[in-house]
This record gives C-alpha cells, structure tokens and sequence, in this order.
C-alpha cells in the first residue's frame, strides 16, 4: 500500500512538521503584550508613590524647619495676629530639583482652665504657628503642621488651689527669702531654679505657691504658673536667652486665698546658650546643568542659584561657598541671609570642567559647615543628570 501524500511517517505517525498556526502566534502575542502593559502600569505606579512620599518627606522637612526658626527667638519677639511678620505666604524653598511654597500663621491664643470652670481664662496663654508647605507636580499637594509656643515653661494654665469646703477662713501667711539661680549642666533649655521659705505656721495651711515672673518688673508682661505642691522649690524653663528677669512668690490656701507676694528677685539668662546656627538643607538649583560647548574650557547654559537653610541664632553667623570650575582655580561666593535662608549665584559664565563639583560651605572662621554638589555636563550629552 501506497503512503506518498498521506502526511504520515513510515510508522504511519505525524511527521512534527506542522509548527504554530497564525491563530496560535497571535494569541500568544496577545497575552505576551498584556503582561507587558500590567508590568508598566504596576512600575509606573510604585515610581509614582516613591516619588509623591518623597517630595512630602521634603515638605514636612521644610515645615519643621519653619518651625524650629520661630522657637528659637525669644518667645516676646514672635509677631501674632496683624503685626507684621505674623503672616508669610509664598515663601520659596529650594529643595533639590523642586521647589515648595511655604504660608505660616501665628496666633495669640487664650485658655480657660477646663478643670475649674469658675477660674478665670488666662489671657495671651500661649502662641498657636501654624506652618503650609505646598508644591505641584501632576496636581496641587501640601503638608500642615501646627505646633504651641509657650511662654517660658509656664505650660498649660493651671488654677490655683480649688476652695475645700469647711477650710478655714482667711488669708495664708507670705514665703520669704527668695533666691534665684541659673541650673549648671543644662542641654536644651535655659531655666531659673526659685527656691523660697515658707512660712512655719500659717492658719489656713498653705497647700501651693503661685510663681509670677516678669521682663519689666510687672509693669505690663507677667507669666504666671501655680503648683499644689507645697515644697518651696520651683524650676521655670524654656525661658529667652540673654534676657532679664524678676520674679516672685505667693502662697495658696486651702480655701483659694493667696497671700502677699515675697520681695522681687531679678536674674539673667545667659545669652544664647543653647540656640546656635545649624546648617539645614544645602541645595543647588539646577543641580545638573550642561555646557555650552564641547570639552572643558567652555561657560555654562545658566549660572546655578546655591541655597543653604539654617536652623537656630543665625542673625550674626557668615557663610560663604567654595568650589572650583576647573583644575588650579578655586572660587568663592559670600551668602547673603533672608530669613533663615543663605542664597549666592554661581558664576556659570566662565569655563568650567565635565563633571562633579563639590561646593563646600563655610563659616567666618572658615571652618567647614556643609557641602552640595554641582554636576557640569558636556553639550554633547543628551541628559544630565
């Protein structure tokens, strides 16, 4: 028998010469091309994520900035309400390639005592700062933070000692011999210790103190904070460096009677012990930029802005910037200070070298206190980055 035109083997099997069908390939082209598209889609994605909680790391970065600056001036010198300075909208922070809008507030606030509703509400108890950092990349985006400035340790208001019913009329005997002192070893606050002698007897018992203290002998400012422990020892903290201070003392009954105030002691902070300059974020904008023409030797396509933000007592602090265009040359910049930010033009019209260039920030004693980096790009070059 015959097998020519059969499509069988000599085992009267398929010969295996067949292959895909147009059909097939298609079909597996389809499902190759649509797992493509999802692995673009789900890395498009996380690129989108990373890159949105990292511009909200920076903005959170700048806002907490903004909010050291204000805490480290003395709490009297910080504007509230309508006075100038109180208010700032559309401050521009460079912060690598992006640049954040920053709108602050400042509000006096007041406090009632919520644990005595018939204590009076303690007026200007403390300063409200609101701070928004905001910036646009496919659409508006901000971060807010508030945060309470308090005047001198004196902490929320606390009502003196509440009447007891049944206690015994009358007004408690005053403490003496006040003395005030500075705490050595301190980190992080500048406090006076009070220590006082209380009375040896007194009808009614004394069950608290009052401390007031004052920058003007309490003519207009006094701060005032009550304690119900009878220890004749209080420590105020968080007080303005380099200013001068009195203070005083009162007792507190069981029946909500205070009695006369101590003789008034002054003393003086040191002067800013523990607020210095701090070098935050240092950035350059473009921080990659390309040259006109090929080879070393030839200017840049923009001269780069430099931006160093600082943190603290920066009012009599120098910076300058330091870097080299090319091999032999050294440059250097001075700073100049607007609100806590340092900021200086790079000169880009002269020849700079291909490559990485460190730009060193420096104090008055020319110490080193930062550094950034500017990348210089051949024209040739296509992107830099």
């Amino acid at each position: 028998m015959n097998n020519a035109g059969t499509g069988q083997g000599p085992a009267g099997g398929v010969s295996g010469d067949e292959g895909f069908t147009l059909i097939e390939l298609l079909a597996a082209m389809t499902v190759l091309a649509l797992g493509v598209v999802g692995v673009i889609g789900v890395t498009n994605s996380s690129m989108k994520v990373a890159a949105d909680a990292g511009a909200r790391s920076k903005a959170v970065s700048v806002a907490t900035q903004v909010i050291e600056e204000y805490r480290a001036l003395p709490y009297d010198s910080i504007p509230t309400g309508s006075e100038p300075g109180a208010t700032g909208r559309g401050r521009q922070v460079p912060v690598g390639t992006r640049t954040f809008s920053v709108d602050w507030h400042i509000d006096m606030v007041d406090e009632t005592a919520a644990a005595d509703p018939a204590q009076t509400a303690t007026t200007d108890a403390y300063k409200s700062l609101t701070v928004t950092v905001s910036w646009t990349d496919d659409r508006y985006r901000e971060v807010r933070q508030e945060t309470i400035i308090y005047p001198g340790g004196r902490g929320r208001h606390v009502p003196v000692a509440a009447k007891v019913p049944n206690a015994p009329p009358g007004t408690p005997a005053a403490p003496s011999d006040l003395v005030l002192t500075i705490p050595a070893g301190l980190t992080g606050t500048t406090a006076v210790d009070l220590a006082w002698v209380s009375p040896v007897a007194s009808n009614p018992p004394i069950e608290g103190f009052v401390v007031q203290y004052s920058t003007d002998y309490f003519v207009t400012t006094q701060y005032e904070v009550s304690t119900s422990n009878p220890t004749p020892y209080f420590r105020v903290t968080d007080l303005s460096a380099g200013t001068a201070y009195q203070f005083r003392v009162a007792s507190v009954a069981a029946n909500g009677t205070t009695s006369g105030w101590t003789g008034i002691g002054a003393i003086s902070t040191p002067a800013n012990p523990l607020a210095p300059c701090r070098l935050g974020l240092s950035s350059v904008t473009p921080k990659a930029v390309h040259k006109r023409g090929s080879g070393n030797g030839s200017k840049l396509t923009t001269s780069p802005r430099l931006a160093v933000n600082t943190i603290g007592n920066c009012l009599t602090t120098t910076l300058r910037a330091e870097y080299s265009p090319r091999a032999g040359v050294t440059r250097t910049i001075a700073l100049t200070a607007d609100d806590g930010v340092f900021e200086g033009t790079i000169n880009g019209e002269e020849a700079w070298d291909v490559g990485r260039h460190d730009i060193v920030i420096r104090d008055g004693t020319l110490a080193e206190r930062g550094s950034t980096v500017l990348l210089v790009c051949d024209a040739t070059k296509r992107s830099c980055r």
